[in-house]
This record gives C-alpha cells, structure tokens and sequence, in this order.
C-alpha cells in the first residue's frame, strides 16, 4: 500500500511542458476571473465521454458520482457550475461533491471504482478507500508514478470494468 504521503507528487507539467510553476499559478488566477468557467468549458475526449454517458447514465445497478476540487471561479458556485455543464454534455441527473479530499468521500459512500488524471487523488483514494478499485487516466502529465494503481489510455477501459462488476 503507497504512503498517504503525496508531497512532491504534483502533476509533471514540467516533464511534459515548459510551463513553470509561476506560469501555472497565474493561469489558475486567470480562471478564477473568467464568469461561469467550468459550465462553459469542452470535453477534451467527447467520443469517450459519450461511451461513459451512454453506457453509465442510467444503470439500475451505478451510481456516478463527480468527486470535484475545482476552484471557484466568477459567476455560478462551482457546483452549480458543474452541475450545469455535466447536465450539457448529457448526464441526466450529476451527482457532483465538491471536496479536496477524495478518500474519505469514497470511503464513505462505499465507492467501488474511481479515475482520475490527478496522481495525488488516485492515491489518496487507494490508500484511504482500499476497498475501491482506484485507476489512472493516462496522460503526458502524469507519469511520475510508481504505485500499484491500475493505468487506463482510454475512459473506456475504466467504463467497462465498472459495468463488468455492476453485471455480477
């Protein structure tokens, strides 16, 4: 099991991108004046974000829920922000939690799967949720991970294993 320790574990932007830590502070700043950021921001993968919708909205037997820290931006709260775009994309009824932690969010309401793109997150919730099976979401940011965390290039990959044990 990793240490909960996840200090110096921040995504890699610098292996993959020349943007320094300064550069990515003040681009978070930005976010924060921009009204209503994250209800109007695009799917990055819409052809796997509509496999996860189309095969997860309305399964008897799944819950999704968005375990999210994002910041507040102006405009909407950020989860009504949140809410809004989910609902845009095509998730019929969004069951968003804002909070920075996410392990004991999944310890607590028994979650079974978890992804994220985020190393500290995965983590978190693999050591303090073991119970839930905890993937990564492949990306060029982080690959500074040497845990027993199961790594998925495709949303996909993660939607099946979800359905696979929610047909047992």
């Amino acid at each position: 099991v990793p240490s909960h320790d996840t200090q110096g574990l921040q995504w890699d932007w610098g292996a993959w991108h020349p943007a320094g830590r300064d550069i990515v502070d003040e681009a978070w700043e930005k976010v924060a004046t921009i009204e209503n950021f994250w209800e109007k921001l695009e799917v990055l993968d819409k052809e796997q974000v509509d496999y996860a919708i189309d095969r997860l909205n309305n399964h008897q037997n799944i819950n999704v829920f968005f375990i999210t820290a994002r910041c507040e931006t102006r405009g909407h709260t950020m989860l009504r922000q949140t809410i809004n775009s989910l609902k845009r994309i095509g998730w019929t009824d969004p069951q968003v939690i804002p909070s920075h932690t996410k392990g004991p969010i999944a310890r607590s309401i028994g979650l079974t799967h978890f992804i994220d793109d985020k190393i500290e997150n995965s983590v978190e919730v693999s050591t303090d949720s073991p119970a839930t099976k905890t993937y990564i979401l492949h990306k060029p940011y982080n690959q500074v991970m040497n845990y027993h965390i199961k790594r998925v290039k495709r949303l996909e990959h993660f939607v099946n294993d979800v359905l696979k044990a929610a047909n047992r």
